[in-house]
């Protein structure tokens, strides 16, 4: 299902397909409340925020549990909030 919808990306992009499960994450801790700085991203995490921070598309696939997706997705997703508020991060514009 996500190849047939990348197939929908204009071709001037480089595609590149990354499958969460195979990149796994620690917990997500959200600090926003007082509980310190974020540390500076690494290891799967820095993998994963580069990929995002340079696509200008995402196309995201899952199965769904119980009106939810993946676990790895939805941690993905956790990240990514945290990602939105680190000092200076942009996201590529398409």
């Amino acid at each position: 299902m996500a190849r047939r919808a990348a197939r929908e990306i204009p071709r001037q992009y480089e595609q590149a397909s990354i499958r969460l499960p195979e990149v796994p994450l620690p917990a997500f801790e959200d600090r926003r409340h007082g509980y310190g700085e974020r540390p500076e991203p690494a290891g799967n995490e820095k993998v994963l925020m580069d990929a995002t921070f340079a696509a200008t598309d995402l196309v995201i696939a899952s199965p769904v549990y119980w009106y939810s997706v993946a676990t790895s997705v939805t941690l993905y997703l956790d990240y990514w909030s945290g990602w939105l508020r680190m000092p200076g991060a942009e996201f590529k514009r398409g």
